[in-house]
């Protein structure tokens, strides 16, 4: 599927691709931490089923008097949110330098925008949207303010936070190179026994913390053993590995499973997608916009360990 750009000989593959590597090649999606949702530009449901731990009763010849188990049944959702990337510029700016590869082509009364000053434009933009992304996954809060840019949605971190059913290890404060061992400890030994054992339950940490911690425990394996192993490209804590997100809320711990959390990320690219004209026609300045929507949520608030530093 091509996509169609007003006024330029720019192709449309090289746009798709910017909505791939947008919505799949951002840290959260190439970390393989949640389920993404790319096809739903509404409500998408989160369904979840539960029946009772010990569900076997006793033998009667006659129908049992009471029920030996209960299934309950709640429900959680992608609520898509609609936000915009949008950049105005000027190509012109390139015309007076020696710079040939971004300049205008075309005769002076049709100039078009160079296809390469484009792709580059949006590269660089791809790049902070999918950053921006991980950072509303993580610690997005529509309470903050809208210079924020960081209340569109409520990302995981803060969701688990105002949620009283997620497990909570009892915090001690800011994690650091004294006490960061403990804290490890602690979030472990509060995952829930069936998960403790599966590899796809992994400890979410901003990058600065798995810095620390893995700088803190050279200095453990020297008077030690250390308590990630020996392999600083996959720590792992006891049976849980370690994975580092620049978009993660500093000092805090996220545990959970590949497919209790959800990313929603929606960009209409047969009515839609990227836009890229003048911003009027008798200016010289161009624009760039993409309307996208996006949300994250959680199955299961039961099968998650926040860490939270008080």
């Amino acid at each position: 599927m091509a996509l169609t750009l007003s006024n330029s000989n720019y192709g449309g593959e090289v746009l798709e691709k910017i909505f791939l590597e947008l919505g799949l090649g951002n840290e959260v999606s190439k970390e393989n931490i949640a389920t993404v949702v790319t096809d739903q530009a509404g409500k998408f449901s989160l369904p979840k089923m539960g029946a009772t731990t010990l569900p076997i009763g006793v033998y009667t010849d006659t129908a049992p008097v009471a029920d030996t188990t209960v299934v309950t049944y709640s429900e959680r959702s992608l609520d898509m949110a609609k936000a915009t990337i949008y950049l105005e510029f000027l190509p012109s700016a390139w015309h007076g330098t020696l710079w040939k590869l971004w300049q205008s082509v075309g005769d002076f009364s049709n100039l078009q925008l160079n296809t390469q000053l484009a792709s580059a434009i949006m590269d660089l933009i791809m790049n902070k949207a999918g950053l921006h992304y991980s950072l509303l996954a993580f610690q997005g809060d529509k309470l903050l303010a809208a210079g924020t840019k960081m209340h569109y949605i409520d990302g995981w971190v803060t969701r688990a936070i105002a949620d009283a059913n997620v497990i909570k290890p009892t915090p001690a404060g800011n994690i650091t190179a004294a006490n960061f061992a403990e804290v490890l400890a602690a979030v472990w030994s509060a995952i829930p026994s069936h998960l403790i054992k599966d590899p796809d339950f992994t400890l979410k940490v901003d990058t600065t913390v798995w810095k620390l911690m893995q700088t803190s425990n050279i200095d453990l394996v020297k008077a030690f053993a250390g308590v990630l192993g020996s392999n600083l490209a996959d720590a792992k804590y006891l049976t849980s590995k370690i994975i580092p997100f620049d978009g993660m809320k500093s000092n805090h711990i996220i545990g959970s499973k590949t497919d209790n959390l959800y990313a929603g990320f929606w960009v209409d690219l047969d009515n839609e997608g990227w836009r890229i004209d003048r911003v009027a026609a008798n200016s010289n300045t161009w624009f760039m916009r993409l309307d996208i929507k996006l949300d994250v949520n959680y199955i299961s608030s039961g099968e998650i360990v926040l860490y939270e530093p008080a």
